[in-house]
């Protein structure tokens, strides 16, 4: 069975007591439950701060790298390097004459938009997504929780069978820790220490091997250490 986990919002300041009461009830149920109305849910995602705000994304329209980065996109010819970068800063002066209507409309239309693609690497954004196929369903702040399935042997069957169940903030940073040792138990008997601050796997680190293993359990584990002590909550999709 395939599993993505994904950093869930955290509560705008203020907001904390009536965030966590709707959030405990959506991890209590098998989906959003019955027991949650559309009315509620509209206001637990108003008073949240989405992952993508958190890991600090330049944003279309605000950011001249994110406004530049859509333009790159949306242009079938690849202009000169720093040409795009003029247009942006043109635009964002108000003289916008040098974009066509059609760029222009496009920026408005995604004035704010946060391009995951430009964030400072972190291990909020990690190295095993697969955001990368299915662009409609994910995010690069992702991580594909079906890797651990290669990690059967460290974890054990209660550790694995864990990882498909939603975590509120405390118990995925709990959840992360808990993954860090194991990982580093496994890593100190099979002499694969390496892994642990490795953003990418290394060629050595063929599928099943110890060195794969650590590197994918040591990966999880700072996700959900990064997400889990900003606040973020564990939902899955799979």
């Amino acid at each position: 069975m395939g599993l993505d986990w994904l950093a869930g919002n955290k509560a705008k300041p203020g907001h904390e007591r009536r965030f966590r009461e709707i959030l405990e009830r959506i991890v209590a149920e098998d989906y959003l439950g019955p027991g949650l109305d559309e009315a509620t849910v509209a206001e637990w995602m108003q008073i949240g701060v989405p992952a993508y705000e958190t890991v600090g994304a330049p944003r279309v329209g605000i950011d001249t790298a994110a406004s530049e980065w859509l333009l790159q996109r949306i242009r079938e010819d690849q202009p000169k390097p720093g040409l795009l970068r003029a247009l942006v800063s043109r635009f964002q002066r108000g003289g916008a004459g040098a974009l066509t209507p059609e760029e222009q409309a496009a920026l408005r239309q995604s004035h704010g938009y946060h391009v995951l693609e430009l964030a400072p690497p972190c291990d909020g954004l990690p190295w095993y997504s697969n955001a990368s196929l299915m662009r409609d369903k994910l995010n690069l702040t992702s991580f594909r929780g079906a890797f651990l399935n290669d990690c059967k042997e460290m974890l054990g069957t209660e550790l694995l069978e864990s990882a498909w169940d939603r975590k509120l903030p405390e118990d995925l940073a709990a959840y992360g820790q808990t993954l860090r040792t194991k990982a580093d138990a496994w890593a100190q008997a099979h002499g694969c220490e390496a892994m642990r601050d490795l953003l990418e796997p290394p060629p050595e680190a063929a599928q099943g091997s110890p060195e794969s293993v650590a590197h994918i359990t040591y990966s999880a584990a700072r996700w959900c250490l990064y997400w889990g002590e900003r606040g973020h909550w564990l939902d899955v999709w799979f």
